[in-house]
């Protein structure tokens, strides 16, 4: 018995084109005589075309069938050469043994290297799969019978992968945990949506990042190949020059690599435009003069370092700068990064099987690049053609810097990929919340993975400081691999900002839409500063944050994140607008204070260092002290300005507002009391404070010995710079309901500038300068 008779409903693409057309439509459709319309209208059939004597009826697919069948037309257009037909492959699981037993397989896609079997499992409404257990036990059932059933004796050996994907289904940690231990991938519903944008843009290209997902690290020996190449090399990094088919180089080439499950849609959008692809392919396909002259540059991955050897061949004269040789690389999917020529590459999926098979490209290959080379050459390469987003290299981290030597670089790894995982984790509070390099802003989606990345880049999560490559003092994001270090960041962010959502459900789900403003940049990051700020305390208490269990850290940190959920609960909708409205820094400073407040009036061992002397500042309500003093420095320097211009000017028409006032103040004094319909009367009451700074500096002989204190060599700005800082206090102290408040130090400062203007007397002679 052939092992390929254990298996059936396995075909050839080109038997296929008939099935795949029925799958790529979201609806089933029958022609039937009129006299069944009656009877199909009721199982919720509808009429579409009729002809003489029939008519063409429709139905939305039942959810599980629409499931298996977007997952089935995925990889067709993937471009598998062999895949199951309708209904699914049956596998013969008991050979040699009548009767025959089989087992029914939702979706089978095969090449030369893997054979994927995919069981599809889809729910009306989102919730749990209580029987996923039993689920995951019987599609893992199916692994031996399909090994002996994809592999005939002698023949290069298939890779069986098996593959749950599902829609709806809420899978716990549990869950996911025992798939794992089951060497079983899960997919869900965003990540069909993924391939399926992945597969429109790279055309059957998309099939080999889609195998790297599910096969991860794997090496595939199908990928093995040994080439004549030249050891040398480029800016001090050693590397080969070879030529290989761009068939090859398509497996194994990646532009971004998900983390986390994450789309990357958008960084293949934003490096390769498909009208350009199509426009390369077409040139391609031109003739056989057809060629690209320069190099694609790559990298492979570091700790692949085995996987490519170079053996030295025979040379009769002295190479100079480079050795010949032939070069092995035995690599994985997705195992090559590609630095430089993306579109030559990857136009070779819309060009066809045969011109990839054929066609040759010449590359440039190092192994081990420095991640702070690789990003340089990304960035300068790439920066020419269009500038690259700071938060699309912030997505690219985990490329960049997984693994690296210096814990500086390797904790942009693990950040970004945090956070990545946080917005693909449908348990999380962050859950499609996240708004990264290519995704468009929504009322939801408003949080940037930039803010965050910035909040939990600060020290205190992994480490108080570095002293070169050595972590002092870590934090209880820290651990030693960089898996562990995401598991436990992405844990306890979870954990804290779920106690936020549970106890704030609609002001959280608001987002930046109406009544929203916590699920927001300056909302989240003020959360995790408060965060931090607990992390400080509890250091100062010597407890070992890296040393805990993820459940520990969860212990340790639990009174504190109900209080900081209570602190928001308690919010009124006027403190609520208030919450929304800080901004800048001190605004965000003042969210973590009250926030701090708060816990500490639960609590009041928390003593954050700075939060005694906010709530001094706040209690002696500062603010209203700053306004008090500034509305009576005006009116001194009102006095002494205006009172100098009409001493010295004719009063009687006028002429010391035309010749001692700037042409700029008078039209902004003008519009100020058109608007307030010249309730104040006087057109001097409508100058603004920092107004009386030009009237100085337009009237310097008569003001300047007087109200711009400084040395005679200093210029009028630098001596009038008390105006500035008065005002700048001003504001401050006017937007008092956004929590900032004025320090102690420049009420110190009012106060003495106000006792010194109410000595200052009145000028009363002087020659003034014409107006220009």
């Amino acid at each position: 018995m052939s092992a390929r008779s254990l298996i059936q409903n396995v075909l050839d693409r080109a038997e296929l084109l008939g099935v795949s057309r029925r799958k790529a439509r979201a609806v089933d459709r029958a022609t039937v005589k009129k006299s069944e319309i009656g009877d199909l209208a009721a199982d919720g059939w509808t009429v579409g075309r009729r002809n003489a004597r029939s008519v063409v009826m429709t139905r939305p697919k039942r959810h599980d069938v629409l499931l298996e069948d977007r997952v089935w037309s995925v990889l067709w257009r993937m471009g598998f050469p062999e895949m199951s037909g309708q209904g699914g492959a049956q596998v013969t699981v008991n050979p040699g043994v009548e009767p025959r037993v089989t087992s029914q397989v939702d979706v089978v896609a095969m090449d030369e290297d893997l054979c994927l079997a995919i069981e599809c499992k889809s729910a009306q409404v989102r919730g749990r799969r209580p029987g996923f257990q039993q689920e995951l036990g019987k599609h893992c059932s199916v692994r031996d019978p399909l090994q002996r059933a994809v592999n005939d004796p002698g023949a290069p050996k298939r890779t069986v992968v098996l593959v749950l994907w599902t829609s709806h289904a809420v899978l716990s940690l549990n869950d996911r945990e025992r798939a794992r231990e089951q060497n079983v991938v899960l997919l869900n519903e965003q990540d069909l949506d993924y391939f399926e944008a992945l597969t429109f843009h790279l055309g059957p290209a998309a099939r080999y990042q889609f195998l790297a997902e599910v096969t991860p690290g794997r090496g595939i020996p199908g990928l093995q190949i040994t080439v004549p190449a030249l050891q040398t090399k480029l800016g001090g990094h050693p590397c080969y020059i070879f030529s290989v088919a761009p068939e090859y180089l398509l497996k194994i080439a990646y532009v971004a690599r998900r983390t986390a499950r994450k789309s990357d849609v958008g960084t293949y959008q934003r490096m390769l435009t498909r009208s350009r692809l199509k426009r390369i392919a077409a040139y391609i396909r031109s003739g056989p003069d057809a060629m690209f002259p320069t190099n694609i540059v790559i990298s492979f991955d570091k700790g692949r370092r085995q996987s490519v050897t170079f053996s030295r061949a025979h040379q009769e004269a002295r190479a100079e700068g480079a050795t010949f040789g032939w070069l092995t690389i035995r690599p994985a999917y997705k195992s090559a990064w590609i630095i430089d020529g993306q579109h030559r590459l990857y136009a070779y999926s819309y060009a066809g099987a045969a011109m990839a098979a054929k066609g040759r490209l010449s590359v440039i290959a190092f192994v081990d690049l420095p991640a702070k080379i690789q990003q340089k050459l990304f960035t300068e390469i790439n920066a020419e053609q269009k500038s690259v987003k700071r938060s699309l290299l912030q997505e690219l981290y985990p490329d960049l810097h997984r693994d690296a030597d210096d814990p500086t670089e390797r904790i942009k790894a693990v950040i970004s990929a945090a956070i990545q995982y946080l917005d693909d984790d449908a348990d999380s509070p962050f859950f499609d919340r996240i708004q990264l390099a290519a995704a468009p802003k929504t009322d939801l989606r408003c949080i940037t993975l930039t803010s965050l990345y910035s909040a939990l880049a600060k020290p205190g999560f992994f480490w108080s400081a570095v002293k070169g490559k050595q972590v002092l003092d870590p934090g209880p994001f820290w651990d030693t691999s960089d898996d562990q270090m995401t598991r436990r960041c992405v844990t306890l962010v979870n954990f804290w900002f779920a106690k936020i959502r549970t106890a704030v459900p609609e002001w959280w789900d608001a987002g930046s839409g109406l009544g929203g403003g916590l699920a927001m940049n300056d909302g989240v990051s003020i959360a995790v500063d408060v965060l931090r700020s607990v992390v400080e305390h509890q250091k100062r208490k010597h407890l070992p944050f890296h040393d805990m269990t993820l459940g520990e850290l969860k212990d340790c940190t639990n009174q504190w994140a109900d209080a900081l959920a209570a602190h928001f609960a308690d919010m009124s909708d006027e403190e609520r607008r208030q919450f929304r409205a800080l901004r800048g820094n001190q605004g965000h400073a003042a969210g973590v204070r009250h926030g701090q407040s708060y816990i500490q009036g639960r609590f009041a061992e928390f003593q954050p260092p700075g939060l005694a002397e906010f709530l001094e500042r706040e209690n002696a309500r500062t603010n209203d002290t700053a306004i008090s003093i500034i509305n009576e420095m005006e009116r001194q320097i009102s006095r002494i300005t205006i009172g100098g211009l009409q001493a010295t000017l004719d009063s009687s028409d006028e002429a010391w507002w035309y010749q001692g006032v700037p042409r700029g103040v008078r039209a902004d004094a003008a519009a100020r009391q058109n608007d307030d319909q010249n309730r104040r009367g006087a057109r001097e009451k409508y100058l603004d404070f920092i107004h009386y700074r030009e009237i100085i500096h337009g009237n310097w002989p008569l003001f300047g010995d007087i109200l711009a204190p400084g040395k005679q060599n200093q210029n009028k700005v630098t001596r009038t710079d008390w105006m500035d800082k008065t005002n700048k206090i001003r504001q401050i102290a006017a937007h008092g309901s956004s929590g900032t408040w004025v320090s102690f130090e420049d009420l110190d400062f009012l106060k003495a500038k106000l006792d010194w203007l109410k000595g200052t007397p009145t000028p009363t002679t002087t020659t003034l300068p014409e107006e220009g």
